[in-house]
């Protein structure tokens, strides 16, 4: 089962988060993928996610997720419903739309905990060099929690 490869699928990034994508993009060098993914797992993991998802600019498409990245979401989107019944474009999309919810949470997780003193008004401090350090440090502390 590969529902999240079929066709041309892509993910949206909430706009109230552009300027994070960006920065973090910019400063870390990971990819906009990579970041909506940690913050998806983030998310999931501390049961946070938002109630609302606005549809910004950033996207990725999901070719872009490796195999085991792949593998974590399904087991996620199994989590949420059973995979066999993930047949449908609405289906899917209620999925997707999930991923989103927790990408979020996660996000909201970064900027309270991580980077408190370095978000304001919905921008990340553009001259600050360790966001890296910081994330690594979050995930280190929170690694012992199972399912992490």
């Amino acid at each position: 089962m590969d529902f999240l490869s079929e066709g041309k699928r892509t993910i949206k990034a909430d706009v109230r988060y552009e300027d994070v994508y960006t920065k973090l993009s910019e400063k870390t060098d990971m990819t906009i993928s990579e970041i909506f993914y940690l913050c998806v797992l983030i998310g999931f993991h501390s049961k946070r996610k938002s109630n609302d998802f606005i549809v910004g600019r950033k996207e990725l498409r999901v070719t872009y997720f490796d195999d085991t990245q792949k593998s974590v979401l399904y087991a996620i989107a199994n989590g949420l419903k059973p995979l066999s019944e993930l047949t449908g474009t609405e289906a899917i999309n209620s999925v997707v739309r999930e991923y989103q919810k927790y990408s979020n949470g996660g996000m909201d997780i970064l900027i309270e905990d991580v980077f408190k003193d370095r978000y304001q008004d919905g921008i990340l401090q553009g001259s600050y060099t360790k966001y890296e350090i910081d994330i690594l440090k979050y995930v280190y502390e929170n690694i012992t929690e199972l399912p992490f």
